[in-house]
């Protein structure tokens, strides 16, 4: 009995230690720097289309279909959700989520920016799981800033004062919003007021660029359009760095690679299933 009581404090202790530990050493050895996300990105297409891209050569690789029209951005958030909307010509306008393994949608809501057309140019989850969109109504050519209500498609416009054309946003792993215009170029956002900071006024902006996303450590800052682009993020100049301009990305996200995922979640399942079982005999054998 005394020896059977150690060997399960001893198992309970091991259990413990892999359930918290493990994880943590699985996902330092696959976060490794030159390999470290990966890009996915949409194309304004009826249905549009997914692709993975390379983030060294700008070549993308075909997914599948969303089944939607005109997606015009991406998004993705804490939990690795990625977030699109169709786009002006399809009202009302679906907000979906997207799979990346498969490329297809799913309508999660109907987006409702209360009287205004929905034409989101942008989209970009907050570090602390808030959308923003910029909105161009197409009848109007008014331009807005918005949160949106992931569960209900609700807008809420923080500004309307707008002379640039944003066609892109993301936020750095810091919380600040950027933005991309055509003729402007590379932008700062204040989340609060819509006060927009052009980052090099010298620097003009590119339509060949429709969407940016930075890697998850916030070192790079891509651009996609034409091609895929590295954007200096305190000059604003981009730099191309190869790709297709066959798709014409208007949509882009920088994922982790899925196998850190994987691995520290399997280590994580695994260690709280077996400290459960060996709670369960602890009970069964008082």
């Amino acid at each position: 009995m005394k020896q059977s009581k150690i060997f399960q404090k001893f198992t309970t202790i091991a259990a413990t230690v892999f359930g918290i530990f493990i994880p943590t050493i699985i996902s330092n050895i696959n976060l490794k720097p030159a390999k470290a996300i990966s890009l996915i990105g949409v194309n304004y297409d009826f249905p549009s289309s997914v692709f993975t891209i390379d983030e060294m050569t700008g070549s993308s690789k075909f997914i599948g279909f969303s089944g939607f029209n005109g997606l015009n951005s991406l998004a993705i958030d804490s939990t690795g959700m990625l977030f699109s909307a169709e786009d002006a010509e399809e009202q009302p306008s679906n907000l979906i989520t997207i799979n990346p393994a498969t490329g297809q949608g799913k309508s999660v809501a109907l987006i409702d920016l209360l009287g205004e057309n929905v034409g989101f140019r942008g989209l970009a989850f907050s570090p602390d799981d808030v959308l923003f969109a910029f909105n161009v109504n197409v009848l109007t050519l008014s331009k807005g800033l918005y949160t949106i209500d992931i569960t209900t498609g609700i807008g809420t416009l923080i500004s309307n004062n707008f002379n640039d054309g944003i066609q892109a946003l993301d936020f750095s792993p810091e919380g600040i919003l950027f933005g991309w215009a055509v003729d402007s170029g590379l932008l700062t956002i204040d989340t609060v007021t819509g006060k927009v900071v052009d980052v090099n006024t010298l620097e003009p902006g590119t339509v060949k660029i429709q969407s940016i996303a930075f890697s998850p450590d916030g070192k790079t800052l891509y651009g996609a359009g034409d091609g895929l682009y590295k954007i200096n993020i305190e000059t604003g100049v981009p730099t191309l760095i190869g790709g297709q301009e066959e798709y014409f990305f208007r949509g882009i996200v920088a994922v982790p690679e899925p196998l850190t995922i994987f691995g520290a979640a399997v280590a994580a399942s695994f260690g709280a299933f077996f400290k459960r079982k060996l709670k369960e005999s602890n009970s069964d054998s008082e």
